[in-house]
């Protein structure tokens, strides 16, 4: 049995589907021109498709990063000295 797509009926619904004038528009998958209320082909897509990422493949990525950077950030924040001992000068009074 064949699946049917309801949310793009029409070239209108299409991501790809720009409008252009009053009337009509063109379908910027085929490069063509079309009418809004012509039913849409089988290349339609849903205007709101999301492009994202499955998650397995972010967290491949976020285990691949290198775990030695902050040890060695660590090791060279440690050889710097910070003097605390300052005082603090207002140049003005507020009245």
């Amino acid at each position: 049995m064949k699946e049917i797509n309801f949310s793009t009926s029409a070239c209108r619904y299409c991501r790809f589907y720009k409008p252009e004038g009053r009337r009509g528009g063109s379908c910027q998958q085929l490069g063509v021109p079309v009418q809004g209320s012509w039913k849409a082909c089988a290349f339609a897509c849903h205007p709101f498709k999301t492009t994202l990422k499955k998650l397995e493949d972010i967290l491949h990525l976020e285990n691949s990063i290198s775990l030695e950077s902050p040890t060695e950030f660590t090791t060279q924040i440690s050889n710097i000295h910070i003097d605390t001992n300052y005082s603090a000068k207002v140049p003005h009074k507020l009245e």
